[in-house]
């Protein structure tokens, strides 16, 4: 059952990989940022877009093998493509050339969360001028540089007082201003915002 849910999740990742690319290869103006795109609307403004498929389908441009477990979705900026997968038990950011596939670089977050809801990262990473944001489905939120992957600062859900839902961590982080806003649940607070530099708390 593991094996075919780790097939599944590559499949499934990969496949969408795949169909996001071909919006991207033309247009650099309507970028898709974070979860449900520029607004969380799941509008996309982009036109000439294609009122019919062929009845094969539209051509694949390319396919990407190595996604891991998980339920993330992508992010795309400046022709890069931000997801996150679990891979050899760890969940890690990985960032591909949007217009051919190729892996540029990833970063090794966490431990990969393992439950009956599947396995793997839920969230999508949030690309923000040169920062990327992203949340494990065990609670590890990471700032990188998207660049290459270095890492700014890094804390847990349970440092700021949550605690692992069963189902796991589910979000994407919201960028407001100069705050990056997550729920990590529990007595210290059901929302934090956090300075988006430095990771420190605002509120």
């Amino acid at each position: 059952m593991d094996r075919l849910r780790h097939a599944l999740s590559v499949s499934l990742t990969a496949a969408l990989l795949a169909v996001c690319s071909l919006s991207v290869m033309t247009a650099d103006a309507n970028e898709w940022p974070q979860w449900q795109g520029p607004n969380r609307d799941l509008t996309n403004e982009e036109a000439g877009l294609m009122k019919s498929w062929p009845e094969d389908g539209p051509q694949r441009v390319w396919f990407f093998e190595n996604a891991g477990e998980g339920y993330s979705g992508p992010a795309i900026v400046d022709g890069r493509l931000y997801t996150m997968g679990a891979r050899n038990g760890v969940a890690e950011l990985i960032v591909l050339d949007a217009k051919t596939g190729a892996e540029l670089w990833s970063h090794k977050l966490a431990e990969k969360l393992v439950n009956g809801w599947g396995d793997g990262p839920r969230g999508t990473p949030t690309v923000d001028g040169y920062r990327v944001y992203c949340l494990t489905a065990a609670g590890t939120l990471a700032c990188l540089s998207t660049a290459d992957g270095e890492l700014i600062w890094q804390k847990t859900m349970q440092t700021l007082g949550g605690a692992i839902p069963k189902w796991g961590y589910s979000e994407s982080p919201l960028i407001d201003g100069d705050e990056v806003l997550i729920t990590p649940g529990g007595e210290l607070g059901a929302i934090f915002a956090l300075d988006k530099q430095t990771g420190s708390i605002r509120w």
